[in-house]
């Protein structure tokens, strides 16, 4: 295995670990990092005196042009495409999701150059880096 695509698995594996912990609301990670509280980040809303708590959500009235009016969400966007493909600018866990997959993506995309790599060698390798970074992360191997 190529140290590339060791990289890649292993910082899967963390990518991985911190989104879970994010949607379990783990004492790890900051308040702030929780999906329970971070998922209003996506939406326009008004001001609170509590983190993550917003007084409420600013309902959305009109169809949105850059959406070329297919899409209308239900409330109003922090920026434009931030309940869609730019979710991962918004919160942890969606960041860590991308993370994920874009490091999973290269990974096999790396092996397939070998015929080696993209056999058993690279799903034992995928499998092995991934879940000992994954595990080790989640504070399940010392």
């Amino acid at each position: 295995m190529t140290p590339v695509v060791a990289a890649l698995l292993f910082l899967a594996g963390v990518a991985d670990a911190l989104r879970d912990l994010s949607a379990e609301g783990s004492n790890f990670l900051p308040t702030r990092f929780h999906k329970s509280k971070s998922w209003v980040n996506k939406w326009k809303r008004v001001p609170s005196e509590y983190f993550g708590v917003p007084a409420f959500l600013v309902p959305n009235t009109k169809p949105l042009w850059y959406y070329l009016w297919l899409y209308n969400p239900e409330y109003k966007e922090a920026f434009p495409y931030s309940s869609t493909f730019l979710i991962f600018g918004t919160d942890f866990w969606h960041g860590c999701q991308t993370l994920f997959h874009i490091c999973i993506y290269l990974s096999l995309f790396t092996m397939s150059f070998s015929p080696l790599y993209a056999g058993v060698v690279g799903i034992v390798a995928w499998r092995v880096g991934f879940s000992l970074m994954y595990n080790y992360a989640k504070g399940r191997i010392l």
